[in-house]
């Protein structure tokens, strides 16, 4: 009796390696919580650092353009460090697995409020926003070099990052409607740019 045993050769090329629909949701996630965290950062932290923790205009203008300068060399190290690293969980997971946490941590210090000095909050400013700044590249980067890991389709890795992209849109969509909710109407008038593409990332 025959058996109808399909062949891999026989599989068109556009169908090779696919990523199952659980996984690719799963993939997606990654962007659309860094989103959620990191876009909070981006819509509502001028704000915060002018009207509520009382830091001049001028400071945090000065603030955004050191990290700016920072994210110039942060992004080759993490790519450094990711291609020199091995591990059993591969080159780019241990990075997401170990940084997350502390990202977390810097999302919610850099909204904190301590009662410093003048000069004591514009430290607290600088090391809280750089550290989250570098956090997230941390953890973002990582999430785009291992793609070529999950599939070797070209075709499959342009619908990864599709679908990513998407989720990530969506995570940024909700919480700039959430926070821009919350701005005073003055401010709520003037759109802020400082998402996560704005800073390069």
């Amino acid at each position: 009796m025959s058996q109808n045993v399909s062949n891999p050769s026989d599989v068109p090329a556009d169908q090779k390696n696919q990523v199952a629909w659980k996984e690719r949701f799963s993939y997606s996630l990654s962007d659309f919580a860094c989103n959620l965290s990191f876009q909070m950062v981006g819509t509502y932290l001028m704000i915060f650092y002018t009207d509520t923790f009382g830091i001049s205009a001028a400071a945090v203008g000065t603030l955004f353009l050191v990290a700016r300068i920072v994210d110039a060399f942060d992004g080759p190290f993490w790519g450094i460090m990711i291609d020199h690293t091995h591990t059993k969980w591969g080159k780019s997971r241990p990075y997401w697995l170990w940084f997350s946490i502390p990202f977390a941590v810097f999302c919610v210090l850099v909204f904190t409020t301590p009662n410093l000095s003048l000069t004591g909050k514009l430290i607290w400013a600088y090391v809280t926003y750089i550290g989250v700044d570098i956090l997230y590249s941390a953890v973002n980067i990582p999430i785009t070099s291992i793609l070529p890991s999950l599939t070797s389709n070209p075709q499959e890795r342009v619908t990864l990052s599709t679908i990513r992209q998407f989720m990530g849109t969506a995570g940024a969509t909700i919480i700039t409607g959430i926070t821009l909710g919350w701005l005073p109407s003055s401010a709520a008038v003037q759109p802020l740019a400082l998402t996560a593409g704005s800073f390069g990332l």
